[in-house]
């Protein structure tokens, strides 16, 4: 009689399991639970290139070692800690003495930051340059603007509140008055105008003719600027330049998920024949 009924049981036992698995991959819960448990996967990582981004920008890196060729010049020259000396002085409840000189320390520092930036170079490339800050809805356009192109293509909004004489910008920038879309995700694209040239940028839907103008864009020569918070789809990007021969040049249809490290980068170089 037992011989009869461990494969009943056995075969229960499958079924169970089985039953159980379904349920646990196909459940909403059990899919919001994983996204979950990727995010907080994901987060030293996100953490790490944050301190990569801030460390490896040039104003960063230039005050971690003026401050520190400071310290080792007041040390040369008087022979003693001068800082360390005049911070003992403050009035602490703690009284024990420092345990590292502050040269040292500024000397650890810095060589901690060019490591951070030597390895963070490896792993993600290069950090994104310096910007200024926008509002939520905008681009974050580079810190440093190479000089101006001389636009000849007409400027295809005419004049408005926010560009009453209707010119092209003069820097990089988003075009005045127009909509800003697909705004409500937080994927990266990053475009870089490599020509001598500025560029009139359109982004558009994948496969949508003509183009839907979700965002537009001025690059100016030699440029680059990046989409923040782009909404996960498959888009293209038209150009055209403002000056020059004012070729026109489109993109690869590319796709932008909900992973904010996953960055698209789009060299509008190419342009089609006449």
């Amino acid at each position: 009689m037992m011989t009869q009924t461990r494969p009943a049981h056995a075969a229960t036992r499958a079924l169970a399991v089985t039953v159980c698995w379904t349920v646990l991959l196909f459940s909403p819960q059990a899919h919001a639970e994983a996204a979950l448990g990727e995010l907080v996967f994901m987060l030293p990582k996100l953490l790490l290139m944050g301190v990569y981004y801030e460390v490896a920008q040039p104003t960063t890196l230039a005050i971690i070692w003026s401050v520190t060729a400071l310290a080792w010049m007041l040390y040369l020259l008087t022979g003693r800690d001068v800082v360390d000396e005049w911070l003992s002085r403050l009035p602490t409840e703690d009284e024990t003495r420092h345990w590292m000189s502050i040269h040292a320390f500024c000397t650890l520092v810095a060589i901690g930051s060019l490591v951070i930036t030597m390895v963070g170079y490896v792993l993600w490339g290069p950090p994104p340059k310096s910007s200024v800050r926008t509002p939520a809805h905008a681009v974050m356009p580079t810190k440093t603007e190479r000089p101006q192109a001389h636009n000849t293509l007409p400027y295809p909004y005419g004049k408005s509140p926010s560009n009453p004489k209707g010119q092209w910008p003069t820097s990089t920038e988003s075009l005045p008055g127009q909509p800003w879309g697909a705004s409500g995700g937080v994927g990266m694209v990053l475009l870089r105008n490599p020509t001598p040239e500025g560029l009139w940028a359109r982004v558009c839907t994948a496969g949508a003719e003509p183009c839907d103008l979700l965002r537009q864009i001025y690059l100016a020569p030699q440029s680059g600027l990046t989409l923040e918070r782009v909404t996960p789809g498959t888009y293209t990007l038209e150009y055209t330049e403002t000056s020059g021969a004012q070729r026109s040049g489109r993109s690869e249809p590319f796709r932008v998920g909900t992973n904010p490290i996953d960055n698209t980068t789009l060299v509008l170089s190419e342009f089609r024949q006449p």
